[in-house]
């Protein structure tokens, strides 16, 4: 009887132990896992900074573009302005050029071959309108004489500056007067011609 419980005992202590030592490795199968869930999560970590790095550097790239994309079309603006300029500076310069050329044959054809007569006419009817009788007449004719006279120096005046001019001032408002002058002064005269007593 003691016999048996001794190998009873014998029998349930080594299946205690047995038990306990199949048990044991449980701890190592926790730590695999453990190990792999901080790896797992490292990883993560690491995906999530990447992505991040990414994505920053994507921001960084689109604000690099769009920085040269408005650099780039303020380029083009001054560009485009410049020649705008240059164009404008090509066309007022032409049109200067040809309303010189316009100045210069007025003066040749016009002004160089009429004046000469018109002042030698003037001259004349100051002399005719001394003889005149009406004294009504020869009032209005001493006064429109003289109004003509005074031009002469005007019209002689802005003649000169047309031939001399330099490029210095308007060229294009002194030939309009000049030309608007000489034509009312011819008109003028003409009317104090008809008028005179035949």
């Amino acid at each position: 009887m003691k016999r048996s419980l001794a190998v009873v005992s014998l029998a349930s202590l080594a299946l205690v132990c047995g038990c306990d030592q199949g048990t044991a490795p449980a701890p190592k199968g926790s730590a695999g896992v453990m190990e792999k869930a901080k790896d797992a999560a490292a990883k993560t970590v690491d995906n999530a900074k990447e992505a991040a790095h990414k994505g920053t550097e994507a921001v960084k790239d689109a604000a690099h573009g769009a920085a040269e994309g408005v650099k780039d079309a303020a380029h083009k603006g001054t560009e485009a302005v410049k020649e705008t300029a240059a164009k404008a500076g090509d066309t007022a310069k032409s049109a200067m050029a040809a309303m010189q050329a316009e100045g210069g044959k007025w003066l040749t054809d016009t002004v160089e071959k009429q004046w000469p007569a018109a002042k030698a006419t003037l001259d004349d009817l100051s002399k005719k309108a001394a003889d005149v009788k009406d004294a009504g007449l020869k009032t209005k004719l001493t006064e429109s004489l003289k109004g003509l006279t005074g031009q002469t120096t005007e019209i002689e005046g802005l003649v000169g500056q047309l031939k001399n001019f330099k490029g210095e001032g308007d060229y294009g408002s002194l030939f309009t007067k000049a030309k608007d002058m000489f034509g009312g002064f011819m008109k003028k005269l003409d009317e104090v011609k008809a008028m005179m007593p035949k």
